[in-house]
């Protein structure tokens, strides 16, 4: 029967190490292309379509909003609170509270996949940091996750087909 020994070599753990040093490079080498020297851009996509751009370093919230949301307003308030265009508190499920929104921006989308939107997307930037405070969707994974400063690392709402995400000017 052809088989091999399981017995340890001398220069086994030399190259166990240097597999491991390898591999921890070539990881951190990866990670640090991902955050880019250049002006970045917050884009806010619907589908492939950039919807919107806003500025990183901005403090404030965008309420991404379509006219059937306005007039079906009353539809939203498990996680709105205020009148149309003029929302107060929005609730953060992340952290199971209502919060008020900063300086609050309402952007209309009228592309051909607005109706793609299952009720307004609320996104927070404070500080470099994107956020999705609330959405309407089953599970609200947009919402759950993390606020990000890294750019390339996509807030994807599903089934909404909306994503935001920081990326390097071109």
């Amino acid at each position: 029967m052809g088989g091999f020994s399981l017995t340890k070599k001398a220069g086994d753990t030399f190259a166990i190490c240097a597999l491991v040093i390898l591999s921890t490079s070539v990881f951190v080498m990866t990670n640090k292309s991902s955050v880019s020297s250049g002006s970045k851009i917050v884009n806010a996509y619907l589908r492939d379509e950039v919807i919107y751009q806003m500025a990183p370093k901005t403090n404030r919230t965008y309420v991404f909003y379509t006219e059937e949301h306005v007039n079906n307003f009353s539809d939203y308030n498990d996680y709105l609170i205020g009148k149309p265009l003029n929302i107060t508190e929005v609730y953060d499920i992340a952290n199971k509270k209502f919060v008020s929104l900063t300086n609050p921006k309402y952007v209309e989308v009228t592309s051909a996949n607005a109706k793609l939107l299952l009720g307004p997307i609320v996104v927070n930037i404070n500080n470099g940091y994107i956020d999705v405070l609330g959405e309407r969707s089953q599970h609200n994974y947009c919402s759950i996750m993390k606020p990000t400063n890294q750019s390339n690392w996509p807030l994807t709402c599903a089934p909404n087909y909306f994503r935001v995400v920081i990326e390097v000017e071109k």
